[in-house]
């Protein structure tokens, strides 16, 4: 039996492997908490007097640059997203996306989604599972792939 590209029999697979499923896996954390991030994000650096303080002012610059940090990958996901959306327009599978999008983005449980969809209960998690793979590749490119 020929095993070349067995991940247990090659290291370098099993790294790939691992990378793939770190990618998938932050994926999901990002997506999670997207509504999070997006409102951190959307308020802005903190406002007011600088401090005197130089370890408050340097406190200040850290969420300033986190929250610039932060905007940065919100725009990335919603991009990631909207390239998806126009691939499952193209592929006729748009209502998986809507699914996605309220659960990720709306943050709706999936009996919701199910209700809503008028789908079976388990569909929802599904459609949602394959376009978090979907997101995974494109914001992740190679490192996003799971074997």
């Amino acid at each position: 039996m020929d095993n070349r590209n067995d991940p247990k029999t090659r290291p370098e697979m099993a790294d790939k492997s691992a990378n793939g499923a770190q990618g998938l896996t932050l994926t999901a954390r990002l997506l999670e908490n997207y509504q999070l991030l997006n409102e951190y994000a959307r308020k802005g650096a903190p406002g007011g007097s600088e401090p005197s303080g130089t370890d408050l002012g340097a406190i200040l610059d850290a969420l300033r640059s986190s929250r610039e940090d932060t905007a940065a990958v919100v725009a990335e996901i919603d991009r990631a997203l909207a390239a998806v959306r126009v691939a499952a327009i193209a592929g006729g599978y748009s209502y998986k996306v809507d699914a996605f999008e309220r659960r990720y983005i709306k943050g709706q449980t999936y009996e919701q989604i199910a209700d809503a969809m008028n789908s079976g209960r388990n569909s929802p998690r599904r459609w949602c599972d394959e376009i978090m793979r979907q997101m995974a590749v494109r914001l992740f490119g190679v490192n996003g792939i799971s074997c």
